[in-house]
This record gives structure tokens, C-alpha cells and sequence, in this order.
């Protein structure tokens, strides 16, 4: 049960963070919507709130070191996270959040929808990545942008 545990949700802004974070507020969790772009974040943190629970909009880049340490003060701040659920951004950056906010479980799940069981499944101090669904696209499987 997630009701009134705090998690933690990068990339909020748009695509399958946006849809986990709404997901974790409907079932009653209060919701950090972390992203890049703050008025993207704020956009979902307002419809988190419509869920008629906390939720707060947070400027970060998980892959900026010193964002990563000030969104672990932050949370902390708001007396610590149950789940930390990582959509996109550089595994390895993804990982050093994950220590810094004091996860030690990893759970990987490639369906925004199934985000709620991994976590209520986990417990406490579990970090959820969240990968691509679906075939890759066969047209950029393996290539690289060399038109710079």
C-alpha cells in the first residue's frame, strides 16, 4: 500500500513518467515530479494533486551530479522516499541517485502500467527503472547521429 508514502519520479514531465507519476497519486502516493523542464514537472504535479494528494514539481537532470546531490537533499527534505522510479536518463547516472537517495533494491519493469505493483511489491527503498516498451525501431537499432 502507497498511501501516504513519498515517491520519487524522474522525467514526470512527459511520457511514461508522466503517466507513473499519475498512476502512484491515484493510488494515494505523494509524488516528487523531477524533470528537466520546470513547468513541465509543475504541469504534473498539478494533475498528481487532482488525485487529491502531495505532490511537488522539482527542476533537475538526474545525469548533472549536482543536481543529483540536491534533489537527495530535497527529498530528504520531505523526509525521505519509499520508491525511486527512474524513466530514460544514463543507467549509471540512474544508479548513483539510486545510492544517493539510499535505495538498495533495483527493479527494472518495461510497462509504465505495472510501476504501482512493482513497487507496492518491493517495499520500502526500492528504485524502479522503467524501459523501453515494445520492438526496437529497426531503423535506428545500432546506429548513430554522424551528421554533425
Amino acid at each position: 500500500m502507497l498511501r501516504w508514502r513519498t515517491c520519487v519520479v524522474t522525467g514526470a514531465g512527459g511520457g511514461a513518467g508522466r503517466e507513473v507519476a499519475v498512476r502512484l497519486g491515484r493510488v494515494g502516493a505523494g509524488v516528487l515530479c523531477v524533470d528537466p523542464d520546470p513547468a513541465a514537472a509543475e504541469r504534473t504535479a498539478a494533475e498528481v494533486r487532482r488525485s487529491r494528494v502531495a505532490a511537488w514539481s522539482w527542476q533537475a537532470d538526474p545525469g548533472d551530479p549536482g543536481d543529483r546531490r540536491l534533489l537527495a537533499a530535497r527529498v530528504e527534505d520531505l523526509g525521505g522516499a519509499h520508491a525511486l522510479v527512474l524513466t530514460g536518463g544514463d543507467p549509471e547516472a540512474s544508479a548513483d541517485l539510486a545510492r544517493h537517495l539510499g535505495c538498495g533494491t533495483a527493479v527494472s519493469c518495461s510497462d509504465p502500467a505495472r510501476v504501482v505493483a512493482c513497487v507496492e511489491g518491493a517495499g520500502a527503498g526500492v528504485a524502479v527503472r522503467v524501459t523501453a516498451a515494445g520492438p526496437p525501431d529497426p531503423d535506428r537499432a545500432g546506429s548513430a547521429d554522424t551528421s554533425r
